[in-house]
């Protein structure tokens, strides 16, 4: 018979080499059983990370038996040995050892060895796909999951169909600081994938690549998670890119509402674009601003209703294009009754992701919201902002329509810098500069008083312009810069004398109301 080949188990720390460190010196016999479990687990780790599943020998159907002793004593118990891929292996058991014990260190030995079989590789070497679909079936909601939830996933499953097209490199440790400054750079290149049904070229910006590459770094830490990777990329991410914070002016808001009525700026004049009329009656002409038609106009109602919403509320584009006139469990409301905005459903969390704080409504806006539901509820639409046209008609946006606000954002004159997001900004801007108190402020916009604070302040100086004006100064004037260097520091009770009388001191008594003496007729 031959002698067969030692096959040896690994500790598990040795899991992460390749497959051609698997192989070391066999173990002692006592440590298989416990072994055992650990080995069952590195197993199932193996077939993930490998991602091709092999045909694999069941350990549990390993036939063993006793290899008698060669030597020249007669009672000599011979030697345990398995048999392993048609091949017999000697286990360097003793063949009077019991019959489970050998049965499993040949199990041991066999899950080690198909281990390598199986693709046994490092963590440097698993492939990102795999974080990316592990990490897909993790984030997909439920069927029964609400829109909010919906719409995180699809910003999820954006950034990951992006890194997976264009991230440049496919394994773990290609995941590095220098390819995550490779990847902004691409974002000059890549399309941005919201804007391919309306036909439109625009590419993402730095500040959504580098989202894509927090969405991937979580993934992958997900992934690492659940099949407990000895080891896993943790690089510096380059700094964000410097969050915009401009907002409209009161004019341009007044150029955009003309934009969306159907007005066109003249981009050469800067004037609104105008057309000359010739009457074929009486063949006179006029000349009157150029306007749209009435679908574009109908189709434009959505921006408009945005604007004010935003201009006058800060709320954010997601939270505002799910908006009813009536309370819903996934979708904010705007209460006309009692003057609110609630600008997530009563049964979401509010402070789940970006918050979704309910809000009084300013007065400019509750003037616009009445006259909307008026509209609406009279054609038996339930949604504020709603398809205007075809079988759609009055149901709700599944996202908002960006091309419809760019064709706006065009018409009045503005460029790509005209974000839909900067009406958040423009409407906690306004509220600082007419003088509105941060915490205020950050009521009425549904935004933490901290945020409001460290973003917003330099637009409200109210406060500051209160402290400087002309009024009684504070007691520290008395303080002298000599008192404060010595240990004879002025008490507070001290800057004061009470009022004393022949030496000793006359409490402060009320006086008696004086009598009016009666009046003379």
């Amino acid at each position: 018979m031959s002698t067969g080949t030692q096959i040896t188990p690994s500790p598990l720390s040795h899991f992460s080499q390749p497959a051609s460190a698997v192989i070391h010196n066999f173990a002692p016999p006592s440590t298989a059983t416990a072994d055992l479990q650990a080995v069952q687990q590195a197993a199932l780790q193996t077939a993930l990370l490998a991602g091709k599943p092999r045909h694999a020998v069941d350990p549990s159907s390993v036939r063993i038996e006793v290899r008698p002793s060669r030597s020249s004593d007669p009672d000599a118990p011979g030697t345990w040995r398995y048999q392993y891929r048609g091949r017999w292996h000697t286990l360097y058991l003793s063949g009077d050892r019991p019959e489970q014990e050998a049965q499993d260190a040949a199990r041991l030995a066999i899950m080690c060895e198909e281990a390598g079989r199986r693709g046994m590789i490092a963590p440097h070497e698993v492939p990102i796909q795999a974080a990316i679909e592990y990490a897909r079936g993790e984030w997909k909601p439920d069927a029964g999951a609400s829109l909010r939830d919906w719409q995180t996933f699809q910003n999820y499953e954006r950034s990951l169909s992006r890194i997976e097209q264009y991230f440049p490199g496919h394994l773990l440790a290609h995941f590095t600081r220098k390819n995550a400054a490779r990847y902004l750079d691409f974002a000059g290149t890549i399309r941005d994938q919201r804007f391919v049904d309306v036909g439109e070229e625009r590419m993402i910006s730095r500040a959504t690549a580098h989202k894509d590459l927090v969405h991937l770094r979580m993934a992958i830490r997900l992934y690492s998670e659940n099949a407990r990777l000895p080891w896993s990329p943790d690089p510096k991410l380059p700094p964000a890119p410097t969050a915009r914070h401009g907002f409209f002016t009161r004019e341009t808001v007044a150029r955009m509402l003309m934009a969306c009525r159907g007005y066109v700026i003249d981009p050469q004049t800067g004037t609104w674009k105008t057309v000359t009329v010739v009457d074929p009656e009486t063949g006179l002409t006029t000349t009157r601003r150029f306007r749209h038609d009435a679908v574009t106009i109908a189709q434009r109602e959505c921006v408009r209703r945005l604007i004010i919403i935003g201009v006058y509320s800060g709320t954010r584009i997601d939270a505002s294009y799910g908006l009813s006139w009536r309370l819903h469990p996934a979708r904010g409301c705007i209460d006309i009754e009692r003057g609110l905005i609630h600008r997530a459903g009563y049964a979401e969390d509010v402070n789940k992701g970006k918050p979704r704080l309910t809000s009084a409504m300013r007065m400019q806006f509750l003037v616009h919201a009445k006259g909307w539901r008026k509209q609406d509820l009279a054609r038996g639409i339930k949604h504020v902002l709603h398809q205007p046209r075809g079988e759609s008609q009055g149901k709700p946006y599944r996202s908002f329509p960006y091309h419809f606000w760019w064709d706006v954002m065009t018409d009045a004159g503005l460029d790509h810098h005209a974000d839909p997001h900067v009406l958040c900004h423009t409407a906690i801007t306004w509220l600082g500069i007419d003088g509105y108190d941060v915490f205020v402020t950050a009521d009425l916009t549904g935004r933490d008083p901290q945020t409001v604070r460290s973003y917003y302040r330099q637009w409200n100086l109210t406060g500051q312009k209160r402290a400087v004006t002309i009024g009684r100064l504070p007691v520290a004037k008395h303080v002298d810069v000599e008192d404060l260097m010595s240990d004879d520091r002025p008490r507070r009770a001290d800057r004061y004398e009470p009022r004393r009388l022949n030496g000793k001191h006359k409490p402060s008594l009320p006086r008696a109301p004086k009598r009016r003496s009666p009046l003379k007729h």
